[in-house]
């Protein structure tokens, strides 16, 4: 009979890493165009079900990386892969940095679209029912800030710090270069991201300063604590000051 104790989540050997980011990130860039090229040809006929499809080929690949790299390749937990916990002063955190970068990006469509733009998905003539609150307060103020920072802060931060410090030198490990380095790196794919999804011109400006601040902001939060709540929180406030401008 072996006596070979048997290996639990926390004494699994952690073996995710960019590979796993870049694999869901891929999926996710194409799936997102074969969707907006499907809708470019009118199918599927409804906007409703158009809006849920991209909702979909974006996060379903990042979520799903997340959770493969996690429970494959992590120690199974998505508090201790990648953070994902709260404190009470995250909340403080996450509503101060949400509310400067709100703040931030409202000066950038001033300067660049001469007023503060509106947000939330539109079919037509408003109609509160259930779409409405799926697309307008659902998916864009709670889904993705959870999906995202998983994905961008979570797994392809964590991934780039340790891939810089893998064969880092002692010095190196001691400095915040390397968190420097994630968080910039990170920040800028999450942005180029966002604006593959524009249809160019002033919004892919626009949407491109945008999301890079949110990257940054979200990025200093989720190195500085170890966890991902306070960036959450300030994703949260971010979206949902968009969406309450735009009803008002």
């Amino acid at each position: 009979m072996s006596s070979t104790a048997p290996r639990t989540s926390n004494n699994r050997r952690v073996r995710w890493g960019l590979p796993d980011a870049i694999a869901g990130l891929a999926l996710a860039i194409v799936l997102v165009w074969a969707v907006s090229w499907a809708a470019t040809r009118g199918w599927p006929a409804s906007p409703e079900l158009r809006s849920a499809l991209a909702y979909l080929a974006a996060w379903a690949p990042l979520l799903g990386a997340v959770l493969v790299a996690s429970y494959l390749r992590g120690r199974r937990s998505l508090v201790r892969d990648f953070g994902l916990r709260f404190h009470w002063i995250d909340l403080f955190f996450g509503l101060v940095v949400g509310g400067m970068m709100r703040a931030a990006t409202t000066l950038v469509e001033i300067v660049l679209y001469g007023r503060v733009a509106s947000g939330g998905p539109t079919f037509g003539p408003v109609v509160y029912d259930v779409w409405w609150v799926l697309f307008t307060i659902l998916a864009p103020v709670l889904a993705a800030p959870l999906i995202e920072e998983l994905f961008f802060r979570g797994l392809l931060q964590r991934s780039l710090m340790r891939a810089s410090l893998a064969n880092a030198s002692p010095a190196l490990r001691t400095s915040t270069l390397p968190a420097v380095v994630a968080i910039i790196v990170t920040s800028i794919v999450f942005a180029a991201v966002h604006m593959l999804q524009t249809d160019g011109g002033i919004d892919m400006v626009v949407v491109g300063i945008s999301t890079l601040m949110v990257g940054v902001g979200t990025g200093v939060l989720a190195a500085t604590t170890g966890r991902l709540g306070a960036g959450i929180i300030a994703h949260i406030t971010y979206n949902g000051l968009i969406i309450t401008w735009s009803l008002l």
